[in-house]
C-alpha cells in the first residue's frame, strides 16, 4: 500500500473484503491509523516501524 496508487477500495477487494468500510475498520484496529492516513504519514516515506514489517 505504501508505494502504490491503488485505490484502498480495489486494496480491499483484491484482500477479500466485500467492504472498503470493514478493510478500513480491521486496518485502523490491528495498524492504529485508517489506510489513507497510513499513505499519507511519515509511512509512506519508507520508514515503517519494525512491528509493520
Amino acid at each position: 500500500m505504501v508505494n502504490s496508487e491503488i485505490a484502498i477500495k480495489e486494496i480491499a477487494k483484491v484482500t477479500g473484503f466485500d467492504s472498503v468500510h470493514y478493510f478500513t475498520r480491521v486496518f485502523t484496529n490491528k495498524i492504529g491509523v485508517p489506510p489513507a492516513m497510513f499513505r499519507k504519514s511519515q509511512f509512506s516515506d519508507n520508514l515503517i516501524p519494525e512491528r509493520f514489517s
